[in-house]
């Protein structure tokens, strides 16, 4: 018949890949069609015009509906999801092997000599299945192909054809519906060709091997359209493939798709699930707003954040109480706005009450105006997390390409479980970062990455099997934990823990064998050193079997192991590290290896000289602090400018900074001649508590327990107020010292009236006694403050007091003013020395709690 059409099942194949493999080497395609069972069914339907009245339904919707009544049952009570979905996986594997009476075989065929409480769960999981099927008018897989088994026709103008080397030869129902449809057995494919290879390579890693199929491209100038890459295990050679993708800018596409995680959807919901892990802190807030993978611009749309606005109204405010988008994220971050609506509501109702109270009673003036300014945008991103997680990653999910649109419907399938199905949270957290998304079809002018059982529906000029090491294939013999070898026994499958094995063999020689009949350039590779586990590893046993159909079934493992050894050919080969040429760093490596010596220039000091002359320098008495504490950190962390590494502490329920401003705002208005020690304590408890309003907090027992050190703290600083008239609050001065030249600015926490001049005061609310009488530079801090005053405001400075608050304990100067102010011009001149030589000495005696101990070019 002119017009017989030829269908060709494969369970792995993509029917226009392979029609396009097939005519680059111009193999006749005419009337031909590749498909799977599933879709052979579908199609069977069609041609025999009967219509499957109930609604599709995939395993892992079908999985998500029968979690909980799994569950249910005392044998799965510690199921996850993917337990559940690999049981049922279990089960419906075991289906494609039963022809007829499907229920009557699985219920009473499966053994109960032995696992009788295993085999009595299954069976009713099984009826679960039957019933969620029956009950919501749903089929799956199994029961599409059954009903095309049932309800086809023979159809004679069709040649269905199978290859020999697949998994689906083996299926009972899949061969009686391929047979009846035929009306007799199929044709099978066999690839019976002597394997022919061009090059076996035996590479160190398996970043060697990728380097050295790339440098044998390079060298003989192959079109990278023209090369096909199979990997035995795909994920980390992936990964390598993109890593030279990115360093060497060949095109490629590749086909096994990437873990979703490296999506912008993907990335977006683990930065969010950081964000729920921390309990909704700031900083997690701020790291998912200001990631690449967030539409920041639409938040600030829906936000209604406009920068003209926020600058009209900063025109009362100022620095630090100055609105902006971080402000608004770090208060809904501080009041731990989650995608709770109700706690969200009544979070930020409490918030409001807060602010009225604060505005009406001027508390924290400046800080409460900007908050009410700000109020609007906080309510409104409240609103948006109100809508949800899944809301909030459909929305703000920054997606580049289709890539990024697969990541994000999978991950709102897999959300819909967890909502709609009640199935465990934490089950879909995994579920999500176990996919795999956007598998690629090979694009035009690109060398291609795919799968070995993938590989044969995009056969090239030049194939690359990597990867094959006895650790990565053909794979381990284990057997089911949920349906043992033995329950597979009564229905005519034996030894079933070995399939996967040989269908992976399988698969593997007919590509082989397929691409030898095509004339297809073949190179196979191992490495036999994992980098990634650090252990040694032998070649595949399939790579013997190949080497053995080529040479002669009487050679030995040792025969091919003794090939890379010798010398003067170029078909068995040994890359080790360096080996290749393909990226300049080789040179550099060969020379290491082989212990030459490499000259290079020291770094010199004189180097940075006159780093910041070039501008005005401007020190804060914190940043003198540094200095006298140790030059080089100063250096790197105020001329360099390098960021100090800081830990999130979730659990501190009130950081330092926080806690001193808190207090400071308590005691700049203190007068004791007017505040009884009992109402201050009273108004400090009530701020205290306050915090947590606007910071919110759950840890109730460790807030009581901080709040009693908080009011003891609190009640020492009441003691040792000594009730003088306070001259001046805080304000930050600038002054520039005459002699460096040098600008110095401080913002003393009070200034109060002595019985021999003006005093300035510095609270520390720290437990550690830092400051020493007999360490004058250790006081720099107190001596900066007094020495803008007395210049700058012309106040007479007759000492300062650091005032401990914790340990009741007043730190008081016992010198002449001018004293101290030598000292500090002397520090002065030393740094503008420092920055003139470029010379910061470090000072070891402060190295323990340095930020930049990692760092730091100190001796260890």
């Amino acid at each position: 018949m002119l017009n017989k059409e030829t269908i060709i099942i494969s369970s792995n194949l993509s029917s226009s890949e392979k029609l396009k493999s097939n005519a680059l080497f111009k193999l006749n395609t005419f009337n031909t069609r590749y498909m799977s069972t599933l879709e052979l069914a579908r199609y069977l339907l069609m041609r025999s015009g009967e219509v499957v009245d109930k609604e599709f339904i995939q395993n892992d919707l079908l999985a998500a509906l029968l979690y909980k009544e799994v569950k249910n049952i005392p044998y799965y009570d510690k199921f996850s999801y993917n337990d559940v979905l690999g049981l049922l996986n279990s089960i419906n594997d075991l289906r494609h092997y039963i022809v007829n009476d499907e229920e009557d075989e699985i219920l009473n065929k499966l053994p109960t000599d032995k696992f009788i409480e295993k085999n009595d769960a299954i069976k009713k999981v099984y009826k679960l299945l039957l019933k969620t099927l029956e009950d919501n008018h749903l089929i799956d897989e199994i029961g599409i192909i059954r009903e095309a088994y049932r309800l086809t026709k023979t159809f004679s103008d069709i040649d269905f054809v199978i290859l020999s080397s697949d998994k689906i030869i083996n299926q009972s129902l899949d061969m009686a519906l391929i047979s009846k449809a035929g009306g007799k057995d199929p044709r099978k494919i066999n690839y019976n060709s002597q394997a022919k290879i061009s090059s076996y390579t035996k590479a160190f890693s398996q970043t060697n091997e990728i380097e050295h199929i790339l440098d044998y491209i390079y060298k003989h100038n192959i079109p990278f359209d023209q090369c096909l890459i199979a990997g035995a295990e795909t994920k980390d050679y992936s990964t390598i493939l993109s890593n030279y993708h990115d360093l060497l800018g060949f095109p490629l596409t590749i086909g096994v798709g990437k873990n979703v995680i490296n999506t912008n959807p993907g990335k977006l919901f683990s930065l969010v699930n950081e964000f729920e892990n921390s309990h909704f802190h700031t900083e997690y807030l701020k790291n998912i707003v200001y990631d690449i993978s967030f539409n920041i611009d639409l938040l600030k749309q829906h936000l209604q954040i406009n920068e003209d606005d926020f600058e009209e109204k900063n025109k009362s405010l100022s620095f630090p109480e100055v609105l902006s988008l971080d402000s608004v994220i770090t208060t809904v971050g501080d009041l731990r706005l989650s995608f709770d609506k109700d706690i969200n509501n009544q979070r930020v109702n409490s918030y409001r009450e807060l602010l009225s109270r604060y505005q009406k009673d001027n508390i924290d003036v400046e800080a409460t105006t900007r908050r009410i300014k700000e109020l609007d945008y906080v309510i409104r991103f409240k609103d948006i997390l109100n809508k949800g997680l899944p809301s909030f990653i459909e929305t703000y999910s920054f997606n580049k390409d289709d890539v990024d649109n697969n990541a994000l419907n999978k991950i709102l399938k897999c959300l819909s479980f967890w909502k709609q199905c009640d199935v465990d949270y934490k089950d879909i957290i995994k579920v999500i970062f176990n996919q795999n998304v956007g598998s690629k079809l090979p694009e035009k002018g690109t060398l291609y990455f795919t799968s070995i059982d993938k590989a044969s529906s995009s056969l090239r000029r030049h194939l690359f099997i990597v990867g094959l090491s006895s650790s990565n294939f053909p794979g381990d013999n284990k057997e089911d934990q949920n349906l043992l070898n033995r329950d597979y026994s009564p229905f005519g499958v034996d030894n079933a823990s070995q399939r996967t094995i040989e269908n992976n063999k399988n698969t593997f020689i007919s590509l082989v064998k397929e691409a030898s009949e095509l004339g297809v350039d073949i190179h196979l590779s191992y490495a036999y050193y994992n980098s990634i586990t650090l252990k040694a590893q032998n070649a595949s046993s399939v790579i013997f079997d190949i080497y053995k159909d080529e040479n002669g079934v009487d050679k030995t493992i040792k025969d091919l192991e003794e090939e890379f050894d010798k010398k003067d050919q170029d078909k068995y080969l040994k890359v080790d590290y360096f080996s290749t040429d393909l990226m300049s760093i080789a040179n550099i490596g060969r020379t290491l290896k082989d212990n030459k010596l490499v000259n290079y220039e020291p770094y010199k000091e004189e180097d940075i000289k006159d780093v910041s002359l070039n501008k005005e320098i401007s020190l804060s008495a914190s940043s003198l602090v540094t200095y006298v504490e140790c030059p080089y950190q100063f250096f790197l962390s105020k001329v360099l400018k390098l960021p100090q590494p800081e830990e999130i502490d979730i659990f501190n329920i009130i950081p330092p900074n926080d806690l001193g401003t808190l207090a400071h705002s308590l005691l700049e208005d203190l007068d004791k001649k007017t505040t009884s020690k009992e109402e201050f304590l009273k108004v400090a408890s009530s701020r205290f508590m306050d915090y947590f309003t606007i910071h919110h907090n759950d840890n109730v027992p460790l807030i009581n327990v901080n709040k009693a050190e908080f009011l003891e703290m609190m009640s020492n600083a009441y003691d040792l107020d000594d009730g003088a008239e306070t001259i001046l609050k805080e304000e930050d001065l600038y002054y520039k010292e005459p002699k460096s030249g040098l600008i110095i600015h401080g913002l003393p926490d009070k200034v109060i009236k002595g019985s021999k001049g003006y005093i300035a005061i510095d609270y520390k609310t720290g437990r550690k006694v830092k400051h020493k009488l007999d360490d004058i530079k250790s006081l720099i801090q107190c001596i900066v403050y007094c020495y803008i005053l007395e210049k700058k405001k012309h106040f007479p400075m007759s000492g300062f007091i650091f005032r401990y608050l914790r340990s009741k304990t007043n730190i008081s100067s016992d010198l002449p003013m001018m004293d101290y102010y030598k000292v500090l011009e002397d520090t002065l001149m030393e740094i503008k020395t420092s920055f003139t030589t470029g010379k910061f000495e470090e000072n070891v005696k402060h190295c323990r709690d340095c930020y930049y101990k990692d760092i730091c070019r100190r001796k260890k």
